[in-house]
């Protein structure tokens, strides 16, 4: 009997000393293995957020806001693509006392600038989640002749 009660012991101390390594080698390697990478924004509009709430993101000339986008409420996949078109009224009220807008708009070109940040929610696995941000930052070329986009440059 005694015999038979020391391999029970045994076996269940086996058992919970093989727990326990098993629990600190995923403690050690969980940060580094499961990292999450904040989300990139693009020219293409390459978004890797699952979950991204309803933004408005504001376009200025000069410093002064001259139009908003409205970045709709969204859901993407891991590894793909959500694609939107937007498309924004440029209102030039409060820029009557800029020097720099004659000028611009002899030239024919509007130089914007529209700076986008995306929070929103990242889901592991369905365990963890962590909360990240995407951001870009462009430079818009408005040709008035035409009225079109004519140079277009993201970071």
């Amino acid at each position: 009997m005694k015999k038979e009660g020391r391999k029970n012991t045994k076996c269940i101390a086996y058992v919970v000393a093989f727990i326990v390594f098993q629990t600190i080698i995923i403690l050690v390697f969980a940060p580094t293995l499961l990292k999450i990478k904040s989300p990139k924004l693009s020219q293409e509009h390459k978004l890797r957020l699952l979950q991204v709430s309803k933004q408005h993101h504001p376009i200025t000339y000069g410093g002064v806001t001259v139009g908003e986008v409205v970045v709709p409420k969204g859901r993407a996949r891991a590894r793909s693509t959500n694609r939107f078109t937007v498309a924004v009224e440029l209102s030039y009220d409060q820029l009557s006392s800029n020097s720099t807008l004659g000028n611009d708009i002899n030239f024919g070109l509007l130089p914007l600038v529209s700076q986008a940040k995306l929070p929103g929610k990242i889901h592991l696995m369905k365990v963890m989640k962590k909360k990240k941000t995407a951001e870009m930052y462009c430079t818009i070329k408005v040709n008035l002749m035409n009225r079109v986009v004519q140079d277009l440059k993201c970071k």
